[in-house]
């Protein structure tokens, strides 16, 4: 058994053989294509509590996406008539993102300046998406969903050290601690499904909706149930059109910086040739001595850059002077 292999998935890793405790499989986490969405457990909750709750949404995404859990780090005091003995005592354990008290307790409805154990659990992340990442989107179920809101906003305001490009969030809300304020001055512009329930007790319809004020590409699906990840009705068709959506975006991504390259502070991106015959004006530059390659760059010009403030002669120069291949001004200067 793999005792370093913490990081619960669908499946076992077969070459440090962890196969019972299904956990993911480190060796091979960048050959699936599906979507990788890291998934935030609720409070009281585990990694595999969670994922054993989720049968149903795995089952059901399971052609769109890999679904990998991992358990909060500060673990909830257990009451004084729990047996440390008790053979399911892992499994049962209880963990948080962060607690509101002192004492180590979590109320979602009531104002707190305490956000104890927060830093442990924004480390955990991080070293999460070092050492099993990169992953596409999160997906948080209360508590979770929670800090998968929190998450957003940070990313927004360029305060994470990684990257994800969408969110899930089912039963979240906004947190009412005080030092998490910061986190929603931003509106966060990654496409999010946001799926709460209208009989939920526990996690209030406004409590989620005030969350929605936070993002601005808003997807979002209501059931008639209370407190749980729902995975029948409109809310099934709800995960697969967002996933779906979500995988094309991504994708169209990945062949526009396929295509781009690297000169000093610019991002450049590479034309594709047409195949045509060359014109009239480049047969004279070629029997001048040009170079049909350094004529088209000319040609082409800026047609992105100017937007960031840089002239289409600048720009030419440094287009004939770093590459004679057929190259296009991104937008973005970085």
């Amino acid at each position: 058994m793999a005792r370093n292999c913490k990081y619960i998935m669908e499946t076992g890793c077969e070459k440090c053989g962890a196969k019972e405790n299904n956990v993911i499989d480190r060796h091979n986490v960048n050959k699936n294509k599906l979507l990788r969405i890291l998934c935030l457990h609720g409070y009281g909750q585990n990694g595999e509590v969670f994922r054993r709750k989720l049968g149903g949404v795995r089952k059901l995404l399971k052609k769109n996406a890999e679904l990998i859990f991992v358990t909060a780090p500060n673990k909830i005091p257990p009451p004084e008539e729990h047996s440390v003995t008790d053979e399911n005592a892992q499994i049962n354990d209880e963990y948080a993102w962060w607690f509101t008290t002192e004492n180590r307790m979590f109320d979602a409805k009531k104002p707190s300046d305490i956000c104890l154990g927060f830093e442990n659990s924004l480390a955990l992340i991080e070293k999460t998406f070092e050492e099993l990442g990169p992953f596409d989107g999160l997906l948080g179920f209360s508590q979770g969903a929670g800090f998968v809101g929190i998450l957003c906003g940070m990313q927004q305001s360029n305060w994470l050290k990684y990257e994800f490009s969408f969110a899930i969030l089912v039963g979240g809300f906004k947190s009412q601690c005080h030092p998490h304020l910061n986190y929603y001055l931003k509106a966060s512009s990654i496409p999010s499904l946001h799926v709460y329930g209208e009989n939920d007790k526990v996690i209030s319809r406004e409590m989620s909706e005030l969350l929605l004020e936070q993002f601005s590409h808003v997807e979002i699906s209501v059931h008639p149930g209370g407190h749980y990840v729902p995975a029948t009705g409109p809310q099934k068709q709800s995960y697969i059109s967002f996933l779906e959506d979500r995988k094309r975006e991504i994708e169209i991504e990945n062949r526009k910086k396929a295509k781009q390259i690297q000169v000093g502070s610019y991002t450049l991106e590479r034309v594709e040739d047409s195949g045509s015959e060359p014109s009239e004006d480049d047969r004279h530059a070629n029997s001048q001595g040009g170079d049909h390659s350094d004529s088209v760059c000319k040609e082409k010009g800026v047609m992105k850059a100017d937007k960031e403030g840089i002239s289409k002669q600048t720009s030419r120069k440094m287009m004939d002077s770093n590459t004679h291949e057929d190259i296009e001004v991104s937008s973005s200067r970085i």
